[in-house]
């Protein structure tokens, strides 16, 4: 029979006997003689340390701050936290009181629900879109004919326009609104000062200033307030209106009542040719006329937040062109209009070849760069002279030439 070798089993001394034979086998790591470390490290102790305190003497290295942390009492730890508590407390009680924060938008506004409005006797004749504009000053203009073309505006329960006229006992119906207290900004005392001194005619019943160019007659989207709401400011104890309108660049006379029969009274003689308007105007060119009449048809414009749309209605419009002066390159019309059309003078100017000296719309752009030169900087139109009826008197008044455009005239005589 074969003989069976019986091999005894490995033991854990003998697979250690082994590891430790492999690892005989491989040579230990050669030192760096000249590489030594530091004492401290020998001791036990931290280089970094050690390094911080040779740079920085009076520093205190982080072994001896561990070494203190460790020594220190537990209750002496907890007397410390509750001591820096009480202090940080004492700050916040000695810390100054909140202001308190100013309005909020939503502070500002005002809601109404649906309202009935009606017409009284001093409102009767008024045009709704002036209506509006009174009753609603806050609203944008832009959302005010919103309201008339969606219909929630309503007269008497049928739908109206923006130049409908309004009748005494009427119900005026408006539709929900919001209205920002925010929109009445505060007029400086300087423009209020500078309305007062432009008064030309007043007698408790009509006001006529000369108007200031560069100053628009109603408030707008990029105008926080227009002419009339610097009158308003001057004299605060006459509700005054505005009887007519001047383009915002155009100086001159500019007519207020003070009560609603004194603004009718003053719209029925512009409509029936009861007064005069004359403008001062410069234009291009040298242009000799006596008399010229230009009725022209102007497109008729609305004017919504400083946009302006053609409406494809045309409307009748007269102005009366005579010579005053003429110049080397240009000539002082006096123009008298007999109709109030958007921009008529300029219009009609324009149609003529002759157009309104520093006219950005209808003019010539590269003339109005050579004006530039003679000091001339805004449009040279000057509501002059106007005349009309008042119960017993004849109002005329007349609007010296500014200063700016004196200058320039001055220069070409």
């Amino acid at each position: 029979m074969p003989t069976h070798r019986h091999h005894a089993p490995k033991t854990s001394a003998s697979v250690k006997k082994r590891s430790n034979t492999k690892k005989s086998s491989k040579q230990p790591p050669t030192k760096n003689p000249a590489r030594k470390r530091p004492a401290a490290v020998k001791a036990g102790g931290n280089p970094r340390a050690e390094n911080q305190t040779r740079r920085n003497p009076k520093s205190t290295p982080k072994v001896a701050q561990k070494t203190t942390a460790k020594t220190t009492p537990k209750a002496t730890q907890k007397t410390t936290s509750k001591t820096r508590t009480a202090k940080i407390s004492t700050a916040k009680v000695t810390a100054p009181a909140r202001a308190i924060s100013p309005k909020t938008d939503e502070d500002t506004r005002q809601s109404f629900g649906v309202r009935h409005l009606v017409i009284s006797a001093s409102d009767d004749g008024q045009r709704v879109d002036n209506y509006l504009r009174k009753i609603l000053p806050n609203v944008p203009k832009s959302r005010r004919y919103q309201m008339l073309r969606k219909g929630e505006v309503r007269l008497n329960k049928k739908r109206i326009s923006a130049d409908d006229r309004l009748t005494a006992g009427d119900v005026l119906r408006l539709p929900p609104t919001t209205i920002d207290e925010k929109a009445k900004h505060h007029i400086p005392r300087a423009l209020i000062d500078k309305i007062q001194q432009s008064v030309l005619f007043n007698n408790g019943t009509y006001l006529v200033i000369n108007k200031p160019a560069g100053f628009a007659v109603h408030a707008g989207t990029k105008t926080e307030f227009g002419v009339i709401d610097m009158v308003r400011a001057a004299y605060p104890d006459t509700p005054w209106e505005l009887c007519h309108r001047l383009d915002k660049p155009t100086s001159g006379c500019l007519v207020f009542a003070s009560n609603r029969d004194a603004l009718r009274h003053f719209q029925m003689l512009s409509q029936s040719d009861g007064m005069t308007k004359s403008y001062l105007a410069l234009v291009k060119g040298r242009w000799e006329v006596n008399h010229l009449i230009v009725d022209s048809p102007i497109e008729k414009i609305d004017t919504v937040d400083a946009l302006e749309t053609f409406t494809g209605d045309e409307k009748t419009a007269v102005s009366i062109f005579t010579t005053l002066e003429t110049y080397k390159s240009t000539s002082l019309m006096q123009v008298v209009i007999k109709t109030g059309r958007t921009h008529q003078i300029r219009i009609h100017a324009a149609r003529q070849e002759h157009p309104v000296a520093m006219d950005d719309k209808y003019g010539n752009f590269r003339w109005n760069r050579t004006l530039e030169k003679y000091g001339i900087s805004r449009l040279f139109l000057h509501a002059h002279v106007i005349q009309f009826r008042s119960e017993d008197e004849t109002i005329h008044v007349s609007a010296p030439l500014p200063e700016d455009l004196q200058r320039y005239i001055d220069q070409q005589r």
